[in-house]
C-alpha cells in the first residue's frame, strides 16, 4: 500500500559521459527529496565511475555490469536497472537528458490524485547539444483512455520518450519489466501501452523533462535491418492487442477500428522513412549492401531505393 512521501527510484542506464554530470545533477536538485538514484554502468569504455564519484551523495547507488547488456537490446540494461529498485514509484532516466527541479514532485502528486492509475508523464522540451530549445511536445489531456493513448501515439500526435514517464514499480514488475525489442526500438511504447491498461494514463502539461537531441542518442543509431524487424514486431504486437481487447462500449470499438486502420498507414510510412533515412546517411555501396541483406524486399522499397540512388548520383555528378 502506498504511503505518504513514498520512495521514488530514478535509474540511469549509463554509457555515455558527455552530459552525464548534468543529468545526475538535475536529479539531485529535485524538490522532492525522498528518492534513490540508481546508476548502472553498462560496461562503458568511458570513465563513468569518476563522474559519479564527484557527487558523493548518499542517495546515489552505483553498480557496474561485467559485460555490456544493452548493445543490441538496451532494454536488457533497463531491466537490470529495475532489479535494484526499492521505490514504490519508478523513473527510467537517460544519461544525456535533464529534469526540471519539480519533475518528481509533480508526477508524485498525480500518482496520489489518481491511485488507480499506474502511469504518469509530463510534457517534453526538446533541446540540442548546447541546451537550446528546439520544440515542445504536443499538449495531452490530464487523463486519457488507454486506446486514445495508443491511437494518438501511432498517428504521430504524440512526442514521447522514456524519461518523461513515471510508473508504479509493482505494475512494471507484473508485466515483466520493459518489453524486449531490437535496439529497444518501440520497446518503451509497448511498455507504456501495457501500463496504461486498464484505467488510462495521467499527464501534466508542465514541460518538466528536457530530451536532448544528439547524434549519440540511441534512437539515432543501429542497423536498418534491426529497425525494420522491430517495426514489424511493433505492428504484430499491436495487432494482437487489438484482437484480444474486450470492448465495453461503442466508443472503444470505434477506437479499436481506428487503431487497426492506422497501423497499416503507420507501418508503410515508418518503413519508408527508415529506408530513406538510412540511405541518406551512408554511401551508395553500403546502402545497396544493406538493402540486399533484407529479406522479402517489397517492390515499393526497390522503387524508393532506385529513385534515391538516381537522385544521389545526379547530385554528385553535377
Amino acid at each position: 500500500m502506498a504511503h505518504k512521501n513514498p520512495l521514488i527510484s530514478v535509474a540511469i542506464p549509463a554509457y555515455k559521459t558527455k552530459f552525464l554530470s548534468e543529468a545526475i545533477q538535475s536529479v539531485l536538485n529535485q524538490s522532492y527529496a525522498h528518492f534513490e538514484l540508481i546508476i548502472v554502468n553498462d560496461a562503458s569504455p568511458e570513465d563513468v565511475s569518476s563522474i559519479v564519484k564527484t557527487f558523493g551523495d548518499k542517495r546515489i547507488k552505483y553498480f557496474e555490469n561485467k559485460e555490456n547488456l544493452g548493445r543490441n537490446d538496451p532494454t536488457r540494461n533497463w531491466n537490470k536497472c529495475f532489479e535494484y529498485v526499492r521505490g514504490e514509484l519508478f523513473v527510467l532516466f537517460a544519461d544525456d537528458d535533464v529534469y526540471h527541479l519539480n519533475f518528481l514532485q509533480e508526477l508524485y502528486l498525480l500518482s496520489e490524485k489518481y491511485p488507480q492509475i499506474n502511469l504518469f508523464h509530463s510534457r517534453v522540451e526538446q533541446i540540442d547539444e548546447k541546451g537550446n530549445t528546439l520544440q515542445l511536445s504536443p499538449i495531452c489531456p490530464e487523463i486519457e483512455h488507454p486506446l486514445d493513448f495508443i491511437w494518438h501515439r501511432i498517428s504521430s500526435y504524440r512526442l514521447q520518450f522514456v524519461a518523461d514517464f513515471m510508473c508504479r514499480s509493482e505494475a512494471l514488475r507484473k508485466i515483466g519489466g520493459f518489453f524486449p525489442m531490437p535496439l529497444a526500438w518501440c520497446a518503451d511504447d509497448i511498455t507504456w501501452f501495457q501500463l496504461s491498461q486498464p484505467h488510462g494514463i495521467v499527464y501534466t502539461a508542465a514541460p518538466l523533462c528536457k530530451f536532448r537531441v544528439s547524434e549519440e542518442h540511441i534512437s539515432s543509431s543501429g542497423g536498418l535491418k534491426k529497425k525494420l524487424a522491430a517495426i514489424g514486431q511493433y505492428v504484430t504486437w499491436l495487432n494482437s492487442f487489438t484482437k484480444s481487447y474486450n470492448t465495453t462500449s461503442k466508443y472503444e470499438q470505434i477506437l479499436l477500428d481506428m487503431i487497426r486502420n492506422e497501423l497499416i498507414i503507420m507501418y508503410k510510412k515508418e518503413e519508408q522513412y527508415q529506408i530513406i533515412h538510412n540511405l541518406r546517411n551512408t554511401n551508395i555501396l553500403s546502402a545497396i549492401w544493406s538493402l540486399l541483406l533484407l529479406k522479402n524486399v517489397h517492390h515499393s522499397k526497390l522503387q524508393t531505393f532506385v529513385k534515391f540512388i538516381a537522385h544521389k548520383y545526379r547530385v554528385r555528378n553535377h
